[in-house]
């Protein structure tokens, strides 16, 4: 029980050593008590629910069943005028069967899964969304793993439904209704051998399908891992395929809203990945990992480029790359754990599009895409002083790429004698060259103490915290046309107690 999130856990068995269950859930109580310490309105709740019943059939067979709601909202916008504000909603549903084999007589392990899944946002006022997009998945898959001495064989085999549908409106935009189904099919074989007690291999072969494309792509991936005392040295590379592209508003930075759609045309989206990596123990309280990587990108596809300030689901064809490396520190001592992350990538597109020459003089262009990241570092320190628990964890994330505008136009099509002043024509957007805008960086630091005091039939653990301790004022949502801004979370403290019965 706290003033920010609130939530409750049970977990027991029906038949026992036979038949288990789990529930939780949880629900923001922002409004009711965060925002009175503050003394800010803060419009945003979310909440999630879980529930988990498994059961043992025999000693070989396990069967479970899985069910996950979720829910995020938040106001993006102020009452003006007698209208409504603008809010963004997040709601996602999943459930899962499960059903584990592990025969007496066979060296092996089958699972066997059927899953379906569900995400939907709107955008807009809570009555009436300007935009909504809603993308369900529904797949069936078999996983068999056969062990055999020093070596491990898994293969399998797996189907995919997805539907995507979206409705795109609001201001200066037309009305867009699509509706579209994707298909996969695929299975994959992989052995994992442990050549030597230093030398580990895993290889694989993978035929992805996609029936809607009537194309089909053979995915070869490979990793090995060698360790030599306190040095661990990995590499490995694979090649992917994915049909579906999520697009974003050019009018939104830092985008809260997604509409997902399938590739236009036969072409489907191509990523080869490449990756080195090292990992030494220098002492028995340090650990030290680097590993660098590069992905080579393409049959992409983006939004067209265009002056019209709607959303566009018109897409053009790209490539790109990805270049990166991630540092990582982590220390363990005693009475204190804590660890530091670097993370550096680059990020670049080539689209390429007919019209870019009248504009730009060039018939394809570089870019960086809104979520390329430069630079990311996230730290935790924590420490136990006398039965209390204190930590500290701080994050840093460089400026985001968007479309920065410089101003507006509008222009009439003259196919004939027309009274300019009587038609009202359509209304244009003069943009700097696409993503040359960068916002803001994103840093904050949260700090938390607990202690857990020991009751007779429960323990007891009573919980302070402060989020954004220096009420940094990081960007949420940011329409380029208004410039109106929404921050994220102000400094906010909270307290709370957690009962935990045995």
């Amino acid at each position: 029980i706290a003033p920010f999130v609130s939530g409750i856990q049970v977990e027991g068995p029906l038949s026992q050593d036979r038949v288990s269950f789990l529930v939780s859930a949880r629900r923001s109580v922002i409004r009711e008590g965060a925002a009175r310490l503050v003394d800010e309105a803060l419009p945003f709740r979310f909440g999630d629910f879980f529930a988990k019943l498994h059961a043992t059939v025999n000693r070989n067979n396990q069967l479970s069943f899985s069910a996950l709601r979720t829910y995020d909202g938040g106001d993006i916008g102020e009452d003006v005028g007698g209208k409504p504000p603008e809010q963004v909603r997040w709601t996602n549903e999943a459930y899962g069967l499960r059903y584990l084999i592990s025969p007496n007589n066979f060296p092996l392990l089958a699972e066997f899964l059927i899953n379906a899944s569900r995400l939907k946002t709107d955008f807009g006022p809570e009555e009436a969304p300007t935009r909504d997009s809603e993308v369900g998945r529904v797949s069936a898959e078999a996983n068999i793993t056969y062990y055999a001495g020093r070596a491990e064989v898994n293969w399998g085999l797996f189907a995919r439904t997805l539907k995507m549908q979206s409705e795109l409106g609001g201001v200066f935009q037309n009305v867009v209704l699509q509706e579209e189904f994707v298909t996969e099919v695929g299975l994959y074989l992989e052995p994992d051998v442990r050549v030597h007690r230093t030398l580990r291999m895993r290889g694989g072969l993978r035929l992805h399908g996609f029936p809607s494309k009537g194309r089909g792509f053979f995915e070869p991936r490979f990793r090995v891992v060698w360790n030599r005392g306190p040095h661990q040295i990995s590499g490995g590379f694979g090649v992917y395929h994915q049909e579906v592209v999520g697009l974003n508003d050019r009018r939104d930075a830092a985008s809260v809203f997604t509409a997902w759609a399938a590739t236009p045309f036969a072409r489907v989206p191509r990523a080869t990945h490449f990756l080195l990596g090292y990992q030494v123990r220098p002492t028995s309280w340090l650990d030290v990992s680097l590993e660098g990587y590069y992905k080579d990108l393409a049959n992409l596809f983006v939004p067209e480029w265009t002056a019209f300030p709607r959303f566009t689901t018109r897409l053009q064809p790209a490539d790109g790359t990805v270049r990166g490396l991630d540092l990582r520190l982590e220390f363990r001592r005693p009475s204190f754990y804590g660890y530091i992350t670097y993370g550096l990538s680059s990020v670049l597109y080539d689209a390429r599009q007919p019209s870019l020459q009248v504009w730009y003089g060039v018939n394809a262009f570089r870019f960086r895409p809104p979520h390329d990241r430069r630079h990311q570092v996230n730290a935790l320190a924590s420490t136990t002083v006398r039965g209390v628990n204190i930590s500290l964890r701080w994050q840093f994330g460089s400026g985001l790429p968007f479309n920065r505008a410089i101003g507006f136009d509008g222009f009439v099509l003259l196919s004939g004698p027309v009274d300019v002043f009587q038609v009202p024509g359509s209304r244009r957007v003069i943009y700097e060259r696409p993503f040359n805008g960068v916002l803001p960086t994103y840093h904050r630091l949260d700090f938390s103490v607990d202690r857990t005091f020991p009751l007779k039939h429960a323990d007891l653990t009573v919980q302070a915290s402060i989020i954004n301790l220096y009420d940094r004022q990081n960007l949420f949502f940011l329409d380029v046309f208004t410039l109106r801004r929404v921050d994220q979370l102000p400094l906010i403290p909270s307290f709370g107690v957690k009962i935990e019965f045995k």
